[in-house]
């Protein structure tokens, strides 16, 4: 109750102060990836808001083999995942036979416009096949697939609307991002990843996004990692170093990467599941007590 009475942007302070001192000093935010927040934040986060008895709707752009809707799947959701990867596609497939008519895949890229055919990077590394060849992998062949908008996907398919979209393009996520129609539909929780490694996305750009964004009514964390080099070696392993809850990227993150969760403005619940998250990371007497105190001032 005490924290749901504050403000947002108090909040959001709070939010960024436990963030601050908690990142770096425990190994279990360390290990915090992309397929755990989803699992055990996003997931929790909507699995009881209210839809009048609809089902709900994740998108997920760049869906590989299905790992990350998967666990939404197994609870219910309807989900409509793109793919253009022929190999990954029919892992993906696998995957989530047991759930039928309850997931539509689609073999296509997305972009900010529909173009018949584009060139594709097939890579040799399941997850890093994009329409640009990858800073980490070798491009194995390169196919012709057709790329779709998700606006007038959207709008064809009838769909009103989106509780989850997640996009994870290679670095083309933000042009799939400006390609959905967010003045018709608002979905709950955006989560885009992003990389500097990608000419498309160095930090100037990240935060332009985040600023475009806010003219939708979004606002944004930023979950930002560091490889400590292995990506280069082939090695998919990263750690969590920052959390940014109240502004940019600051500029000095020149290698910087991660995922960013867009939520709706207004959503005090949201922040508040957040700082649900880091409680488990910090005893809880000095938590609460941290809280009390804050509210009392």
């Amino acid at each position: 109750v005490i924290l749901r009475e504050r403000s947002t942007d108090d909040l959001l302070a709070q939010l960024q102060h436990l963030a601050d001192e908690l990142i770096g000093e425990n190994r279990e935010l360390d290990g915090l990836t992309d397929l755990w927040i989803a699992q055990y934040l996003i997931l929790p986060f909507l699995r009881n808001e209210e839809r009048n008895g609809r089902p709900p709707l994740l998108i997920d752009v760049g869906a590989c083999h299905g790992h990350m809707s998967l666990p939404f799947i197994a609870e219910g959701w309807h989900a409509v995942l793109f793919e253009p990867d022929p190999d990954a596609r029919s892992a993906m497939a696998a995957n989530l036979a047991p759930y039928g008519e309850r997931c539509s895949i689609v073999a296509a890229a997305l972009g900010k416009a529909a173009i018949p055919e584009v060139v594709f990077h097939k890579n040799a590394t399941a997850g890093l096949s994009g329409l640009g060849e990858s800073p980490f992998g070798v491009t194995e062949r390169l196919i012709k697939v057709p790329c779709l908008c998700l606006a007038e996907y959207c709008a064809a398919e009838g769909l009103q609307q989106v509780d989850f979209l997640k996009i994870d393009a290679e670095g083309y996520d933000f042009e799939v991002l400006e390609g959905f129609d967010f003045k018709r539909i608002k979905p709950r929780l955006v989560l885009v990843e992003y990389g500097t490694h990608f000419p498309s996305q160095r930090i100037a750009a990240v935060n332009r996004v985040m600023r475009s964004m806010e003219g939708f009514g979004y606002r944004a964390v930023v979950f930002n990692y560091d490889d400590d080099g292995a990506f280069k070696k082939g090695m998919w392993t990263y750690r969590l170093t920052d959390l940014f809850v109240c502004g940019s990227i600051p500029e000095d993150r020149a290698s910087a990467f991660g995922n960013i969760i867009f939520y709706r403005e207004d959503d005090k619940e949201f922040i508040v599941s957040l700082i649900a998250m880091l409680d488990f990371s910090k005893p809880r007497e000095a938590f609460w007590s941290e809280l009390l105190n804050a509210e009392r001032e």
